[in-house]
């Protein structure tokens, strides 16, 4: 049987936290916010409260209530902004329908955004002036970086412009002079991801992208993340038994963990100066 190889991520997520485990504990706490009524986003919740756990940072979660509105979850973020004990605020998306997620994650301090989410720290991103990345970024350059693969050299296509993964991830490159990137989104003609290098996933639409047409080395970053029809948790990326030269992340354990770990590391580096 041919088996595609895996990118280790379990590797350079443990890395992380060789890293931060050395530094002195943060004397402020991460403040987690996701809607009550979210059992998608409790659950990752509670992954980044236990991954957390293991490097003594005090993540604390904080729901929004049934029904709660944008007034009120602005409230919410602010409350935490000016608290001098809260060092991060992490949004846990996507929120509510009836909440105005562009408003709430504007809310919250360039200082406290530790997953880059807001106006200031995207444009800090786009300028090249940025204090963290966002995590989806930094995964990204961790990964390429292991596997000696150099974005200047290659083809890049992003499949997926979403605030959380394309997006971020596209302005990165572009503000770094990458010149071969292509952009493609949701719903588009993905012919364009058969002919890249590095192929960056971020859809939530499982198996969308097969192996079977893929570059020869290719690089794959799965980002995308869902339940298929059976219930299983399945990535945008569709593995081939007849495919031996390219190299991909797995869902689930594969960029997930490494995200959180790239999260944290963001708490860690905007309270390194406070505590």
């Amino acid at each position: 049987m041919t088996v595609m190889p895996l990118i280790n991520c379990a590797r350079l997520k443990n890395n992380i936290f060789e890293e931060l485990q050395k530094l002195p504990r943060r004397k402020q706490f991460l403040a987690g916010i996701v809607a009550k009524q979210d059992n998608v986003g409790q659950s990752f919740q509670r992954i980044k409260q236990k991954a957390a756990e293991q490097l003594n940072i005090d993540y604390r979660i904080f729901d929004l209530a049934d029904g709660a509105d944008t007034n009120q979850a602005e409230k919410l973020v602010s409350q935490l902004a000016a608290n001098k004990d809260c060092g991060g605020i992490v949004v846990q998306l996507p929120l509510p329908p009836n909440i105005n997620t562009e408003l709430v994650i504007n809310s919250i301090p360039f200082k406290k955004d530790v997953d880059c989410l807001g106006i200031q720290s995207f444009t800090a991103t786009k300028d090249k002036l940025p204090t963290i990345l966002p995590p989806a970024v930094q995964t990204t350059i961790d990964i390429l970086h292991d596997l000696n693969r150099d974005p200047f050299r290659e083809e890049i296509c992003v499949v997926g412009a979403g605030r959380l993964v394309g997006k971020p991830i596209a302005t990165y490159f572009m503000a770094q002079g990458v010149e071969r990137l292509t952009v493609v989104q949701k719903g588009d003609n993905l012919q364009p991801a058969n002919f890249a290098d590095i192929l960056i996933l971020g859809t939530g639409v499982p198996g969308l992208i097969s192996a079977k047409n893929l570059k020869k080395n290719a690089v794959v970053i799965d980002f995308g993340y869902s339940t298929d029809e059976h219930g299983m948790l399945r990535g945008d990326f569709q593995p081939s038994e007849s495919r031996s030269d390219i190299f991909y992340t797995p869902t689930p354990g594969g960029t997930g963990p490494l995200l959180v770990a790239n999260l944290l590391k963001n708490f860690c580096q905007l309270t390194l100066h406070t505590n």
